[in-house]
């Protein structure tokens, strides 16, 4: 991918996310704070993007992260 492509990718996956998150706020509890809103956001993240990387894909998607400080 091109970095263009790398950021339209990213910036539509993260708007889908915000937009799923948006819709279902008004049937959150209203004692919910911080660390459930948090919660409920890494949540829907995982949900979403949840993959299925081959385990050399992975490891070398790890290591990356790692050695380029991506995290």
């Amino acid at each position: 991918m091109t970095l263009q492509e790398k950021r339209n990718f990213t910036k539509e996956l993260i708007e889908s996310i915000e937009q799923k998150i948006m819709d279902k706020t008004g049937k959150m509890p209203e004692n919910w704070d911080g660390w459930e809103l948090r919660q409920y956001v890494k949540d829907s993240f995982a949900e979403i993007v949840f993959g299925n990387m081959n385990r050399k894909r992975l490891k070398e998607y790890r290591n990356t992260v790692l050695i380029e400080n991506l995290l």
